[in-house]
């Protein structure tokens, strides 16, 4: 698949008009690949939710513990289909890497190029131009998430330890089946199930802070 054509910062307008999601799944195993996401969260319009699509989670998802709303869909496809169609050229759906697309476009048959933007791209873009408006900070030859934020001055305190995603994941799933099951699930599961979704719902919110933060210095230096 080739790369989204737009690595340049989009306006203020966009920015702020943008639908920023962030899957969450397992990583590769001996089985698959690409294991399709678990769930997706969702922040438009200065909302945040989280939809639910695979059915071993779905007690889970309507007990969630969490503040914002969590929804289940048993139809993944048709649901980023419906996300998908909502977005265009100047409301763009945005996402850390190239991963979200490639997903999208399995899940839905087509590609979205032309309404996708690769936050990391951006940012990796914005720095090569301006090296010298933010501080350099050790390791950031790796473009994470983490190390992203940090260079903007965003601190991501809820990410969770390499690992830590499949592990909580796998916890949750042995009670989640089952609504019985879920009811009688240990503390341990459930602060495992919140805080999956809390590293979720950071990495989504943190990107329209990323860009809005590379938008206000591109305005500086204009101003200078």
């Amino acid at each position: 698949m080739a790369k989204s054509k737009s690595k340049r910062l989009p306006t203020i307008q966009k920015i702020d008009a943008g639908c920023y999601i962030d899957f969450e799944g397992f990583a590769p195993n001996e089985h698959t690949t690409s294991p399709p996401p678990v769930l997706v969260g969702i922040f438009r319009d200065g909302l945040f939710k989280q939809v639910v699509f695979t059915k071993a989670y779905r007690w889970a998802a309507k007990d969630s513990g969490v503040k914002h709303l969590v929804e289940y869909c048993e139809d993944r496809g048709s649901f980023l289909k419906e996300l998908a169609d909502s977005t265009s050229g100047s409301k763009p759906l945005f996402a850390f890497s190239e991963h979200e697309r490639t997903v999208i476009k399995k899940e839905i048959g087509h590609d979205i190029e032309k309404r996708f933007s690769d936050v990391r791209a951006i940012a990796k873009r914005f720095f090569n131009k301006y090296p010298n408006v933010f501080e350099e900070l050790q390791g950031m030859n790796e473009h994470s998430l983490k190390n992203v934020a940090a260079k903007v001055g965003l601190s991501l305190t809820q990410k969770l330890e390499k690992g830590g995603m499949t592990r909580r994941l796998r916890e949750v799933r042995e009670y989640s089946q089952s609504a019985k099951k879920w009811a009688a699930a240990p503390d341990s599961a459930r602060r495992s199930w919140r805080e999956v979704l809390e590293h979720n719902r950071v990495d989504t919110t943190c990107l329209i802070e990323i860009l809005r933060k590379l938008a206000k210095k591109k305005e500086q230096i204009r101003c200078e």
